[in-house]
């Protein structure tokens, strides 16, 4: 009997607009991301996956934000112990 293990945490942060969901930059939408990062790394996840879909501003700009956010959370949650970011999008 093998444990099961999670490998990596994907983020995906939601707002509503207009009464739908949209996705959005870390920490500007419902998620809770320093407590999801902080679960990650209590289960030793080996990365997190960031993704967002919908942009308001240049898709290469988001990425550069939402690595930076994460970098802050990984600083205060766990000190960079995870071995990688990384960030996937879906330009739509």
């Amino acid at each position: 009997n093998k444990a099961l293990r999670v490998v990596s945490v994907h983020i995906k942060e939601l707002k509503r607009e207009n009464g739908q969901p949209s996705s959005t930059g870390m920490g500007n939408g419902t998620l809770d991301s320093s407590e999801l990062v902080h679960a990650g790394e209590e289960d030793k996840v080996d990365g997190f996956i960031v993704e967002q879909e919908h942009f308001t501003r240049d898709p290469l700009e988001s990425a550069e934000y939402n690595a930076k956010k994460m970098l802050e959370i990984l600083e205060d949650v766990v000190l960079y112990r995870c071995s990688c970011i990384r960030l996937h999008y879906m330009v739509t």
